[in-house]
């Protein structure tokens, strides 16, 4: 016990203090990375044509092979090489959540609240367009309205590939994932335009390519391998004060909230048949919630709008 409480230590240490610049996935391809807020972002978009485990993902250039896709793919915008090596490749959704996993060791593709937090750091979505566009006309259509990449996110208009098969908006619009699901056939993703301020939103078929944007690991994932846990569900997440846990089914014993600096900020002896408590006093941010009941701990991540 006491080896595995080191090596948890240890984990934590490393990756509080990492102060690496750079990442390289499988394939040698080198990207810079940029912190914004608490969170560590790459700052190109995805290249490898590779998991994480050696294994390539498939290449799929034709209209009705990608049309009919039910796993992971990439291609190049046009199916042009040069287009890749510039905005990086377009990949459909399971690649982003396959368990050989497309990220560097470290890293993850981002889930839809990662970018959420991103995007209310960046001015929310009205503004975070601006903050997170590269600036100037290198690469984005005119007028690449209040493009100041002042972020350092520095995001590329790599355009899309529909879920039909046929290549959009180059130069003109940014799409990436998130590796989270809307419905059965659907996965969310978040885009910019060259035209608006605004970085909204969506979802999309599992089939159309986009981007590949990877964020590093946070506190909360390095602890989730030494911990046992389930996952805890929490609504609503994003919140403004009151959460509910809906899933456990046990006594809750405790609820502790920790920032991601690994603070605890709040800690609650939970009383009989309670199952909420507030955030309200605490500033906007992300958390890491943890119940613990007579089975062990449940973490989960909640975000305080």
């Amino acid at each position: 016990m006491k080896s595995l409480s080191l090596i948890f230590l240890l984990t934590v240490c490393a990756l509080l203090g990492a102060k690496s610049q750079t990442v390289t996935d499988y394939d040698g391809n080198i990207y810079h990375t940029v912190t914004i807020g608490h969170q560590v972002w790459m700052v190109e978009n995805l290249k490898t044509v590779h998991f994480r485990d050696g294994s390539a993902v498939d290449k799929v250039e034709d209209v009705t092979a990608w049309n009919n896709s039910t796993s992971g793919a990439y291609c190049e915008y046009n199916n042009d090489a040069a287009n890749g090596d510039v905005y990086g490749h377009l990949y459909n959704w399971w690649v982003g959540v396959d368990a050989r996993r497309i990220a560097p060791a470290g890293w993850h593709v981002p889930t839809e609240t990662d970018w959420l937090i991103l995007r209310n750091q960046c001015g929310g979505e009205g503004a975070a367009g601006g903050e997170l566009k590269e600036a100037g006309l290198a690469h984005w259509s005119a007028p690449n309205a209040g493009a100041t990449n002042q972020s350092g996110f520095t995001a590329l208009p790599g355009g899309g590939r529909f879920a039909d098969g046929s290549f959009h908006n180059l130069n003109s619009n940014g799409y990436w994932w998130a590796a989270t699901e809307s419905g059965t056939n659907q996965g969310y993703l978040f885009d910019a335009y060259h035209d608006i301020t605004q970085f909204y939103n969506g979802a999309s078929n599992k089939t159309a390519g986009f981007s590949i944007r990877c964020i590093r690991d946070s506190l909360y994932d390095a602890m989730q391998p030494s911990l046992e846990k389930t996952d805890l569900l929490l609504a609503p997440n994003p919140t403004m004060g009151v959460v509910h846990v809906l899933n456990v089914q046990t006594l809750i014993e405790q609820i502790a909230v920790f920032d991601q600096t690994g603070s605890c900020r709040m800690t609650l002896e939970m009383g009989k048949n309670e199952n909420y408590f507030d955030v309200g006093c605490l500033p906007k941010g992300m958390y890491y919630v943890r119940a613990l009941t007579a089975k062990g701990a449940v973490w989960n991540k909640l975000l305080k709008e």
